[in-house]
């Protein structure tokens, strides 16, 4: 009796981070594409993990990107000989990574040539950045891509062109294949095509409008027909499905395709479903033999599979599948020439040990380094955590949910004050009310499952936090849809779903108690609360607009650290004000994510539109890229405050006098300016009725330490920063962020713009203190508040700006005069207002969870940490900071100045039922 014919096959699936490290050690893509190149060395064949390297390679790809593309593509690979076995894919690899926010998943292109790859299915993710982006990814990779019963009508229409059945109308999608066809080894010919399946597509946000569903059954069986046609070009004997599908519906799939150990030779369909899209490892109960470590096979759907040639193999360049199919001889009058009549899957897992491919790993080191000089860099100094574990931003207002909720709230107003000044919208809105009227986030928007901060905050963990590539938009809501809205998003409580809400702009009164769909009590419009007027002078007690009367002012967040030359920071946040109820027959303007807008996460209710959206997707920015743009502000209008500080102090013309500087940058400036000032005359604190006498410049008062209430003089050297909260000034940092140029003080471009030098080059780690610091100039907060000379700082004369920039020769100019003058203005005129127990103001908050390299503070961002004192007074809630070596190195050798911020919470989204469990506990 003949031999069997034995067919190789190595698959994988949903690949993301290059590497990865746990308590086992670290893995990386190099190791599995060293794998890969054993095994089919094995095989007899020729290694091609390092094709991607070679220059005549390159041309031959560029040679096939000229070449028109055929809906069905034989094999070209490298060499004329046959293969011996096969190389699969199943989908997503451009995103989501850290690595792809920077990257946008062109660092994948190189690392996927090197793992050898036949062909491959598309999956959701590789469509996270645009299906245009695609097309640039697609053709740079050496194997090609199939997209089988994704159809291209050629119109936009949405009411037309959805069958399941192909019409013969269908275009295939630019850039994929219907099927791939290549002869093996031995005679056997093998046919792959992908299938996705329709559930996904609706969660892709840019999926384009001209793409069509077509029945994943129904196109397999079409091509069944044409590719193993006896009379046809492609003859095949075999035919695999790539699939990126749910594992319920592969099984399915399985099953009407005939993809069984007990396959019907007379039935077209497929032999082999290699799915995707789980992130699971799976073996269908038609496999024969297994080898490796157990998975599970209770999941839901499996009870379905009666014998299915399924092979799902995990994720993340952890698991490779290899398998051995032996393959009937060939037999002539039947539909399937060749049948799969034994199977076993060997399952490889990559370890920390693992032999690695050199070449490959130098590449993905020098990748990795370039992306970490980028994400790696500080962009803001955290006084709260940005606590984003889910049992937080699931369950409850969080503070870095109401953080960048503010700043979203705020991100279009430019733009939408603009058109509403050009009479674009049927309600003209005043010059000082917000064009948007709430924002509305999900705690899903918000990953990393960990605190961050306090302390620093670097570029990496913004993406961290905010990893989706959909834009935010800005849509008109009625408040009934709203209202529905809401109730989505608190209905699944205490379950720590992603759709529980984070807002701004609104207060929502809930009960938890209550049935799902019945929990809002009461939702009401919150009023913008500013430090100042619209001219720029601060609210007082006796000039108080009606946003500050009756005690609504601002509170004081005080955080010092009390050591010898430090510092205290004061964050200044307004309390919420509560207006109008929110009118479910009115319409609002409402910005969120185009992912919620489009009604998934259960969000039905926000993709009723009101007419077109103010700012759709195409338009919109990235969430990641909004708060971005509010730290660049904020950080730039401190730098640029200081500039004014010197300038006006030195007699010299004032920063943001000139034409460099937008209006209300220069306006921004001065606010900052103004906010530093001592808040008010002695006798305007007395009269003031929550007011507590100011002590003397530079004195503590004792109480604070339980003493007689004496002042005492506090330790020289001490600084001190005060920091607006207010929505005036996201609306001042979104402005600066969007219309300033930031190329000189944005120092995670600025490394990822640098790390495309020569190899030889010097080359800093972004992750060590002391390579964080500037050789040109040091303006970390430490340093300019400690007065520290240092041989480098910032220039006061304002004709070194241009467009708001500093050249790089002009930031290393010598500044001593700057820094001993702003020394001065500390020591003479900004008095350090006076420091009281914390506990006579507040409950004893928590305590935080304190990272490695963060400030250690007494508080949460989770505690209301609205008080009873006035912003007004110069009474003040302390927060002492005991700062390590290690973040206080940080804070000292930073690139530039961090944005300070702050992320509280402060009772817009309040439990009832919660909140009087908490009363009569205290009771």
């Amino acid at each position: 009796m003949a031999e069997k014919t034995v067919l190789p096959i190595l698959h994988f699936n949903d690949v993301y981070r290059v590497q990865q490290t746990s308590k086992q050690g670290t893995i990386s893509a190099d190791q599995f594409a060293a794998k890969i190149a054993q095994i089919r060395t094995k095989w007899g064949e020729k290694s091609r993990a390092l094709a991607f390297l070679e220059e005549e390679q390159q041309q031959q790809q560029q040679q096939q990107e000229d070449k028109a593309v055929e809906h069905i593509q034989h094999n070209s690979t490298s060499t004329s000989d046959p293969l011996h076995g096969l190389t699969l894919f199943s989908g997503d690899v451009f995103n989501p990574s850290i690595e792809s926010s920077v990257t946008r998943g062109e660092h994948m292109i190189e690392i996927l040539n090197a793992m050898s790859i036949d062909c491959a299915c598309l999956g959701n993710h590789d469509f996270d950045f645009g299906y245009p982006h695609l097309c640039k990814l697609m053709p740079q990779t050496n194997f090609p891509w199939t997209f089988s019963n994704i159809a291209d009508v050629q119109h936009t229409d949405p009411q037309r062109g959805h069958e399941i059945e192909p019409q013969e109308t269908d275009k295939q999608v630019d850039g994929t294949l219907r099927a791939w066809v290549t002869e093996m080894h031995g005679g056997v010919r093998v046919g792959c095509i992908g299938l996705v399946e329709r559930d996904w597509i609706a969660t892709v946000p840019a999926f384009p409008p001209n793409f069509r569903y077509r029945g994943m059954v129904e196109i397999a069986k079409q091509l069944s027909e044409e590719l193993r046609d006896p009379n046809g070009q492609h003859k095949c004997d075999l035919i695999v499905a790539l699939t990126h599908c749910r594992l319920p519906n592969d099984i399915d799939l399985a099953n009407a395709l005939g993809a069984t150990s007990d396959s019907p030779e007379d039935q077209h369909g497929v032999d082999l479903v290699l799915g995707g899209h789980d992130h699971t490892y799976y073996i269908g109960n038609g496999i024969d033999k297994y080898e490796g470590e157990e998975w599970g096979t209770s999941m839901p759907g499996t009870e379905k599979d009666k014998g299915c040639m399924l092979i799902k193999s995990g994720t993340d360049f952890h698991d490779l599948s290899e398998i051995e199919l032996q393959l009937s001889e060939p037999k002539e009058g039947v539909i399937r020439r060749r049948r799969i009549v034994g199977a076993k899957v060997r399952r490889h897992k990559t370890k920390p040990n693992d032999e690695t491919l050199p070449e490959l790993k130098a590449h993905i080191d020098e990748l990795m380094k370039r992306v970490d000089q980028a994400t790696g860099q500080p962009v803001a100094f955290a006084m709260t955590s940005l606590d984003c574990r889910m049992d937080k931003v699931r369950t409850d207002e969080a503070g870095v949910g109401n953080f960048i909720a503010d700043i979203l709230l705020h991100s279009y107003d430019d733009a939408l004050r603009q058109r509403d000044q050009r009479g674009e919208f049927e309600e003209r809105r005043a010059d000082d009310a917000r064009e948007v009227d709430l924002a509305f986030i999900c705690g899903g928007s918000l990953r990393g499952d960990e605190e961050f901060g306090p302390g620093i905050i670097t570029l990496r963990d913004i993406l961290t936090i905010m990893p989706f590539e959909d834009a935010v938009i800005v849509r008109n809501l009625k408040g009934k849809d709203i209202l529905e809205a809401l109730e989505n998003g608190l209905g699944a409580y205490p379950s720590q779903e992603g759709r529980f809400p984070q807002v701004a702009g609104i207060s929502v009164d809930w009960d938890s108690s209550r049935p799902p769909g019945q929990r809002v009590v009461e939702v009401r419009l919150l009023k913008d609360v500013h430090l100042f007027d619209e001219e720029g002078k601060r609210e007082t007690p006796t000039n108080a607009s009606p946003a500050l009367e009756g005690g609504e002012g601002a509170e004081t967040y005080a955080f010092e650290r009390k050591e010898e030359g430090g510092y205290s920071i004061e964050v200044n946040k307004p309390r919420i004000r509560k207006g109008e109820k929110l009118d479910p027959d009115r319409i609002y303007r409402v910005v969120t994510r185009e992912y919620m807008g489009d009604g998934h996460d259960g969000y039905a209710a926000l993709d009723r539109a009101c007419g077109e959206d103010l700012v759709d997707h195409e338009n919109g920015s990235l969430m990641s890229t909004q708060v971005r743009k509010f730290l660049l502000g904020a950080s730039l209008i401190w730098r640029l405050k200081a500039f004014r500080d010197q300038a006006k102090d030195d007699g010299l013309s004032v920063v943001g006098q000139r034409d460099t500087l937008s209006h209300k940058t220069r306006k921004a400036i001065e606010r900052a300016h103004a906010l530093s000032d001592p808040p008010l005359p002695s006798s305007t604190i007395k009269n003031h009725p929550s007011a507590v006498q100011a002590t003397s410049a530079g004195a503590e008062s004792a109480d604070a330490k339980g003493g007689s209430g004496q002042a005492t003089p506090k330790k020289a050297g001490s600084r001190r920063v005060v920091v607006d909260s207010s929505p005036g000034a996201f609306r001042d940092a979104m402005h600066v962020g969007a219309s300033e140029h930031h190329s000189h003080y944005d120092a995670a471009s600025k490394h990822f713009r640098d790390s495309r030098v020569p190899a030889n080059a010097r080359l800093r780690s972004p992750l060590s203190a002391s390579s964080m610091r500037s050789d040109r100039i040091d303006r970390s907060i430490d340093s300019v508040l400690a007065g520290d000379d240092g041989g480098g700082g910032l220039t006061g004369d304002d004709s070194h700006l241009s467009n708001g920039e500093l050249s790089a020769d002009e930031e290393g100019q010598d500044s001593s005069n700057f820094l001993r003058e702003l020394r001065r203005r500390n020591e003479d005129e900004l008095a350090e207002v006076g420091s009281v127990s914390s506990s006579g103001d507040m409950e004893s908050p928590s305590a935080f969870r304190a990272p490695t390299s963060a400030s250690t503070m007494m508080g949460s961002n989770d505690d209301l940490l609205m008080a009873g004192s006035s912003y007004f007074s110069p009474k003040a809630i302390r927060r002492h900071v005991e700062v390590t070596a290690e973040d206080g190195a940080l804070l000292r050798s930073s690139e530039g100045s961090l944005a300070i911020i702050a992320p509280m919470r402060d009772g817009r989204l309040v439990d009832l039922a919660r909140s009087k469990t908490k009363n009569a506990k205290k009771e």
